[in-house]
């Protein structure tokens, strides 16, 4: 700044005033804040995000003399560099020194106007806002409840906020003492019912996310955007597993699990789950194996998951599925069906008793065997899915939901349905002809949805009946090839030869195998000696013969 030896004696100098307007640069600093530029006691502060940058106009330094007169803006200086223009653009962190210089025409000496020069300098603090990591969030359910975390044997477990632990739709186990809430999420079948003609192709859905959790991470390692995932995550998120081992006393209804979901998902004790979910409409579920047609009761799974978030903290948390019954609807024929009996008179299923005889086919022999009803099936009235079956001598049959016939182009039985009659028009099926049997042709058929009573038999030892006088079984879907496991030759008896030859290779089951959960009469009467053969062929397992066992001899 000029000195008073620029001016006349007894004059003093004159000095400008400087004002600072930052209004068009202002981004006021609020508690938290990351990003802001302000003006404070001749320092301007600046802070961006990480890898942001700050441009600062320079319209904002005003000079004056006594108030009254302005005086002329010449050069702006950034860490004693002159610049062109009127901003400064900020992209590093640091401490800056912007200069202003101003030309004041209003000095005099002698009378005469000197031009002096005066310079103001402001100080700018720059500084970068590094993002703060964020370890993953979690709400539960579909109402979203917030969770809380609770450590046990240093490993950390998710659990619904116990301020938020009521209702019927959340569960709770303990677990080293302490108790772990859970959402109750509503498992579903792969068509939205519960009540089938016909499971085949059906199976139990579980959510993975829907219903059940929303989890927000943070990319580039807890710094980064949210990553969401919840009921529209169609796909499974890598750092995102079902736990293998036994988690404490989490049980399914018949036991601990083990073997992730394979295990954790199966359904049925005789099957094994698919190791990962699926994309089902829209929405990413692990899903059970095709279900059985056994009613089965409603059952509740508590299945452990473990995720690992961006900043490699790991949680353990629960989902609990609710699987509603699921049964077979009467999968029988209708209940004024004739049943051929031993006489050769014929009786409406819905009449036949234990006491009466009836007349079936014997395959071991390739002739017509007497026995009585194993099993009565009588499923009451309801609507029923009814397809009748139109054959080309005039023979009408009308199954409700399902039914077995003896198909001689395939030379076994196969079941009839919806889903399956179309691909069975112009198939031969087996019919009574006197004391041997002729075949007639499925021509057409017709479906509908009636209320209808629904009855079924399965005769001791051989399985099958004549309904209509047509070769017939009762064995319900996915149990039938249990009874498949030798092969029938053109003459509808077993084909001897590779009959013995499957004995010997697969051998035979004992009254040993099953005495504790058969009578030995039970044993004998259903050739459970002979399911042996579909174990080993890979009809059937040696598990699902208990759940036969459980579901239909022990009724």
């Amino acid at each position: 700044n000029p000195t008073d030896d620029y001016v006349s004696a007894g004059q003093g100098m004159i000095y400008p005033s400087f004002t600072v307007d930052n209004s068009k640069n202002t981004v006021d600093k609020t508690d938290g804040s990351k990003v802001y530029c302000y003006y404070e006691s001749g320092t301007i502060y600046i802070s961006f995000e990480d890898g942001g940058s700050k441009i600062l106009s320079l319209e904002n330094m005003v000079a004056s003399k006594k108030g009254l007169n302005s005086l002329t803006l010449s050069n702006i200086y950034h860490n004693g560099n002159i610049i062109s223009g009127n901003t400064i653009t900020f992209d590093s962190t640091g401490n800056h020194v912007i200069t202003f210089e101003f030309d004041d025409p209003y000095n005099y000496i002698s009378g005469t106007s000197v031009i002096k020069q005066h310079s103001y300098n402001i100080n700018v603090s720059v500084s970068e806002a590094k993002p703060e990591a964020k370890n993953a969030e979690f709400v539960f359910g579909s109402n979203n409840l917030p969770s809380e975390s609770i450590i046990i044997d240093n490993v950390t477990h998710l659990s619904i906020s116990k301020d938020h632990a009521t209702g019927s739709s959340i569960g709770s186990v303990t677990i080293g003492g302490k108790v772990i809430y859970y959402p109750i999420v509503e498992a579903y079948t792969s068509d939205g019912k519960y009540e089938h003609g016909n499971l085949s192709s059906w199976y139990m859905c579980f959510p993975v996310f829907k219903g059940a959790i929303t989890i927000t991470d943070y990319a580039n390692g807890g710094t980064g955007e949210a990553v969401i995932y919840n009921s529209s995550t169609t796909s499974l998120p890598a750092n995102l597993i079902v736990m293998g081992e036994k988690a404490g006393n989490v049980e399914k209804n018949y036991g601990p699990y083990e073997g992730g979901p394979a295990e954790a998902f199966k359904y049925q004790a005789s099957s094994s789950a698919p190791a990962d979910p699926e994309n089902v409409s829209g929405v990413l579920c692990y899903k059970s194996p095709t279900l059985s047609n056994n009613a089965r009761a409603d059952l509740n799974y508590v299945v452990r998951y473990q995720y690992t978030d961006n900043l490699g903290a790991t949680y353990y948390y629960y989902i609990g599925y609710h699987c509603p019954e699921t049964k077979v609807g009467g999968g029988c024929v209708a209940p004024d069906t004739l049943v051929t009996l031993a006489d050769g008179t014929q009786k409406e299923i819905q009449y036949v008793t234990y006491e009466d005889q009836l007349l079936v086919w014997n395959h071991y022999t390739g002739s017509y065997d007497v026995v009585s009803a194993a099993i009565i099936f009588n499923h009451g009235y309801d609507i029923n899915t009814v397809i009748k079956l139109n054959f080309s001598d005039g023979t009408q049959v009308k199954v409700t939901n399902l039914h077995q016939f003896l198909d001689t182009d395939l030379n076994k039985y196969v079941s009839i349905d919806a889903s399956t009659v179309a691909g069975y028009v112009g198939h031969s099926f087996a019919k009574q002809a006197g004391n041997g049997y002729t075949t007639v042709t499925l021509e057409s058929y017709e479906v509908s949805e009636e209320y209808i009573g629904a009855y079924g038999i399965i005769s001791g030892l051989h399985y099958n009946i004549l309904v209509e006088g047509m070769f017939s079984a009762d064995f319900m879907y996915e149990d039938y090839d249990l009874f498949n496991y030798f092969e029938i030759g053109d003459d509808l008896k077993f084909d001897e030869a590779k009959m013995l030859s499957d004995i010997e290779k697969y051998g035979l089951y004992t009254y040993e195998d099953f005495a504790e959960y058969l009578t030995y009469e039970q044993f004998v009467g259903f050739n459970v000696q002979y399911f042996k053969i579909a174990v080993g062929k890979g009809l059937y397992t040696y598990e699902g013969i208990l759940d036969l066992i459980e579901e239909y001899l022990k009724a």
